[in-house]
């Protein structure tokens, strides 16, 4: 596996993850935990680091795998995707909450080929779902709802293969909320997409991906 760089993390922490990738075994559960941690909070500092944080939990499941057949890392690293999700009322208000939608993404795309324990993930995912359109004060966000396209973009079929009620449960809230009158017309387009990717197989040809950035107003 190729090495992953660590120049991003505090000189405190960098020790500790080139452990973990090396030799995870060697660290008791206090400070895999700690890891898990770190990996998720420089995620949530810097949206790229989402998929630095992917690729590490891939190296370090997959050393633990093959040296033991314990999953601690993979343990806690699901207790701090937990543990983010239950802050979510501070990452809405802190415009951190696509990021939390990224990251979770990221793991899942990493972990999905060496681990098939990733229900609490598809369940967090389905959970910022939910919130994303339909927010308790009623104001929609558009990043939120980018992130959420882009989520389904990349996992929106190992998602519905996986969860397929639960997919079925979130198609038909896209569509409860599109038919509202007050709904602006850009948060429409985006439920749009969604509602697209389901019917085209998760898969959008570059017309239709034209027309809904036209329909929101991005001429790219």
């Amino acid at each position: 596996m190729a090495e992953v760089d660590l120049e991003g993390f505090g000189e405190e922490a960098r020790p500790f993850l080139q452990t973990a990738i090396q030799d995870p075994c060697s660290l008791n559960a206090y400070y895999i935990a700690e890891v898990a941690k770190v990996i998720c909070n420089r995620a949530m500092d810097e949206k790229p680091y989402c998929v630095v944080a992917g690729k590490i939990c891939k190296a370090v499941v997959a050393q633990e795998a093959a040296t033991s057949h314990e999953e601690t890392f993979l343990e806690s690293m699901m207790e701090a995707l937990q543990l983010l999700y239950k802050q979510r009322d501070r990452m809405k208000i802190e415009k951190a909450f696509s990021t939390y939608l990224f990251l979770l993404c990221e793991v899942y795309r990493a972990l999905k080929p060496l681990h098939n324990k990733l229900s609490l993930v598809l369940q967090l995912l389905f959970s910022c779902f939910d919130q994303v359109i339909k927010p308790l004060d009623g104001a929609f966000m558009q990043c939120e709802l980018d992130a959420v396209l882009c989520v389904l973009r990349c996992i929106g079929a190992e998602m519905d293969e996986e969860s397929p009620g639960r997919m079925c449960d979130f198609m038909a809230d896209v569509r409860d909320v599109f038919l509202q009158e007050a709904v602006a017309e850009p948060v429409r387009a985006s439920l749009m997409w969604m509602v697209e990717l389901k019917a085209s197989n998760w898969k959008l040809s570059s017309e239709v991906t034209k027309c809904y950035k036209e329909m929101e107003g991005d001429p790219s």
